[in-house]
C-alpha cells in the first residue's frame, strides 16, 4: 500500500526483493548480472559475474568453482614436476587431488573416484583441464606475442597471468582471486589438507564442499590441496611462489614464516617480478595488531556500526554479512591490477600491504566519517577512554 502510494505521488520507490526474488529481478537479467551453468555431477546452477563489459578484451564465460584437490596433479605438472614425482608427491600425502580424497572416504570402486583417477593421470601427463560446465582456458600458456594478443579477445585483460592464493577459509584473498580470475588471470587456490573451509561450508550443498558460497567465490579458480604437516610441502608452496606472477594471502602478519616457513626474499631472488599482496586485520603496527579480527569487530571499529543503529536508536548495529571482508578484497584486486600495471611499465615486482581496517574505513569515508574532515569545524578529537 505504501509502494502504491508512493509511486502514485512520483516519488521513486521500489518493494524490497528477498534473496530468491533477487536472482529473477528483469532488470538484473537484462544486464545478465548471473550466468547460468550446468555441472556435471550437480546439475543447473548460476552465479554471478563480473559487473562490467569490456569492448576489446571480453572476459571469457564464468567457470564452475573446483572440487577441494581437482587440479592438483595439473599444477604439480606445471610446476615442473614428472608425472612420476607428481604421483609420489600425492602418494606421501604432500598434495592431494580429489581422486585419493574419494578412494580413502568411498574406497577405489567409487565410480566418483574411478573419474577422477583418469582426470589425474591426463593432467600429470599434460593434458588439458577437462571439468566443468566452461574448462578453463590453458592461461599459463597465454602470455604476450601474438598468442597473448589473440588471447586477449576472448580471455579477458589480464589472461596469461598467474596468480596463487594462499587463504585459510578468510574471505579477503578468496574475493579477491575471485575478481581476478573474472579479469582472465589464472588463480590457483591453495587448499589445506585435514582442515575445514568456512567459504567450502557456507550455504546450501549438493556435496560436502560445494557450497553454493564456494560455487560463488571460488568460480573460475583452479584447487591445489596441500598437507603442511608433511616434508616437502613447504618446498612446494616456494616453487609455486618463484613461478606465481601475483601471490595473494590473508594471513597474521609474520604467519607465513612463522607457521609456513615461507620467505619472501627467498622467493624474489628467483622470481624479482613477483607482485605480493599480504591483507591483514588491523596492519602491521599499533595497538590492535594481534586482536581478533572478526567481521563484528572490524565493523564496529570502522564506525559502521555506530552508522547503523538499532531501530529505536538506542545501540549501535552490525551488518549481517562480511562487509569489511569482501571490501578488502575488492581493494587487495584493485592493487594487485595498480602493480601490473606498473610492472609492464618498468616498476618490475613490489610488496603491496593491506589491512582490512583501513579498507572499511576508507570505504566508509565519503559519508560516515564526513562529519571530521574539516578540521576547523571538529577540531577536538574524543577524549581519553572514549576511543
Amino acid at each position: 500500500e505504501a509502494l502504491e502510494r508512493a509511486t502514485d505521488a512520483g516519488v521513486p520507490a521500489t518493494r524490497a526483493r528477498t534473496e530468491a526474488e533477487v536472482v529473477h529481478d528483469p532488470q538484473l537479467q537484462a544486464n545478465g548480472t548471473f550466468q547460468a551453468g550446468k555441472h556435471l555431477l550437480f546439475g543447473a546452477y548460476r552465479v554471478p559475474k563480473f559487473p562490467g563489459a569490456f569492448s576489446s578484451t571480453p572476459l571469457a564465460p564464468v567457470a564452475t568453482a573446483p572440487f577441494v584437490g581437482e587440479q592438483t596433479m595439473k599444477i604439480l605438472a606445471e610446476a615442473g614436476y614428472s608425472t612420476e614425482e607428481a604421483f609420489k608427491m600425492v602418494d606421501e600425502g604432500v598434495a592431494t587431488s580429489t581422486s585419493s580424497l574419494l578412494i580413502k572416504k568411498e574406497g577405489s570402486k567409487s565410480k566418483k573416484a574411478k573419474v577422477f583417477n583418469i582426470l589425474d593421470k591426463l593432467q600429470a601427463a599434460g593434458a588439458p583441464d577437462l571439468w566443468g560446465t566452461e574448462s578453463p582456458q590453458e592461461r599459463s600458456q597465454l602470455g604476450s606475442g601474438d598468442a597473448g594478443a589473440e588471447a586477449l579477445k576472448t580471455g579477458g585483460p589480464l589472461v596469461g597471468i598467474q596468480v596463487l592464493e594462499f587463504s585459510r577459509g578468510g574471505i579477503s584473498a578468496a574475493f579477491a582471486g575471485a575478481i581476478l580470475s573474472d579479469m582472465g588471470a589464472d588463480v590457483t587456490k591453495v587448499e589445506f589438507a585435514g582442515e575445514s573451509c568456512t567459504v567450502r561450508e557456507g550455504g546450501p550443498a549438493p556435496a560436502e564442499g560445494m557450497s553454493a558460497m564456494h560455487m560463488c567465490v571460488n568460480r573460475n579458480k583452479r584447487s591445489l590441496l596441500i598437507d603442511f604437516s608433511k616434508n616437502g610441502a613447504q618446498a612446494l608452496l616456494q616453487r609455486l611462489i618463484t613461478k606465481a606472477d601475483v601471490f595473494i594471502e590473508d594471513f597474521h602478519p609474520g604467519d607465513l614464516q612463522r607457521r609456513f616457513g615461507i620467505s619472501l626474499q627467498a622467493a624474489r631472488q628467483g622470481n624479482a617480478s613477483l607482485i605480493y599482496a599480504g591483507m591483514s586485520s588491523y596492519g602491521i603496527v599499533g595497538p590492535a595488531v594481534g586482536e581478533s579480527g572478526a567481521e563484528e569487530l572490524l565493523q564496529a571499529r570502522s564506525g559502521l556500526a555506530a552508522y547503523s543503529p538499532s531501530r529505536d536508536g538506542s545501540s549501535p548495529m552490525t551488518t549481517p554479512h562480511q562487509l569489511a571482508g569482501k571490501t578488502a578484497g575488492l581493494f587487495m584486486a584493485i592493487a594487485v591490477t595498480a602493480a601490473l600495471c606498473a610492472r609492464c611499465r618498468g616498476a618490475g615486482g613490489q610488496d603491496i600491504a593491506l589491512n582490512k581496517l583501513d579498507c572499511i574505513t576508507m570505504f566508509n569515508s565519503p559519508d560516515t566519517l564526513m562529519n571530521d574532515f574539516w578540521l576547523k569545524i571538529n577540531p577536538d578529537p574524543p577524549a581519553p577512554g572514549k576511543l
